[in-house]
């Protein structure tokens, strides 16, 4: 694990610009400065000022699919994994999930 300081004050800057709460902006500063080329976040303020700024974005769904799409998962597993976010009460519309899974599926 490495660990990176960022601008605060940039931070703050992002977080007031985007109403998103200023640890998610530290977020998005040290993605800029690593010239990241996807961002990840389950929040839709911090999604939207990212991709807005240009980043590619995805979310925990997102990420199961591509790893599915890539290989790096069973689609199996993907799909058990999708189960496990919709019982556990994961905080994402429940026909997102249900679109994954037939995803997987069809």
């Amino acid at each position: 694990m490495k660990v990176y300081e960022t601008d605060d004050s940039k931070a703050r800057s992002i977080a007031g610009r985007y109403g998103i709460h200023v640890g998610e902006a530290h977020v998005k500063a040290l993605a800029e400065e690593l010239h990241a080329e996807i961002f990840l976040s389950n929040e839709r303020k911090v999604r939207i000022a990212a991709k807005e700024e240009g980043f590619h974005v995805a979310g925990t769904v997102g990420v199961i699919l591509r790893g599915a799409n890539q290989g790096c998962l069973t689609k199996g597993d993907a799909i058990k994994s999708m189960n496990k976010l919709k019982a556990s009460g994961f905080r994402i519309h429940p026909n997102i999930i249900s679109s994954a899974i037939d995803s997987l599926e069809g």
